[in-house]
């Protein structure tokens, strides 16, 4: 299968579009393929991703607004799961980093294999492609990963 592999850091960026309504929930989705196979038998009940934020809006300078560390959630598999991962950007029960967001500003997301004793096993991962969209007001969850202000206590790939 051929893809981007996620040894090293990734970034993405989006524009808040003039037709976003303030005050709506903007998630974010990762599309991840994860092949498990290349670390037989190896545990997956902890594995962490660090994101970082920053966000320029027009008049200011770049805006550092804080990390979060997502925990995926990775369902049963033989070997090789694809998952889809919502991660509202602007809810107190999302990342809750950005809830002031306004139309023409930029966003840039960093993500990074956050467990610096394995960097290798992010190998492991694909990244398919990354969606922002304007969620519906109460319909805005996190799916398939918890979200944590603090990096989980795990290393290399398994448990506390």
């Amino acid at each position: 299968m051929v893809a981007p592999s996620f040894g090293a850091p990734v970034g993405f960026r989006m524009i808040v579009p003039n037709r976003f309504t303030a005050g709506d929930p903007v998630t974010m989705r990762l599309f991840i393929d994860a092949d498990y196979s290349l670390d037989a038998g190896r545990p997956t009940q902890c594995e962490q991703f660090r994101l970082a934020f920053v966000r320029l809006a027009s008049g200011n300078p770049a805006e550092v607004i804080g990390e979060r560390y997502i925990l995926l959630d990775v369902p049963a598999n033989d070997g090789q799961v694809f998952m889809a991962v919502d991660l509202p950007l602007n809810t107190a029960d999302g990342l809750n980093v950005l809830n002031d967001l306004g139309a023409g500003q930029l966003l840039g997301i960093g993500m990074e294999w956050s467990d610096g004793e394995c960097t290798t096993y992010g190998r492991n991962y694909r990244i398919f492609g990354v969606e922002f969209f304007e969620s519906p007001v109460g319909g805005a969850v996190v799916v398939g990963a918890t979200v944590s202000e603090t990096q989980p206590g795990c290393i290399c790939g398994g448990g506390d």
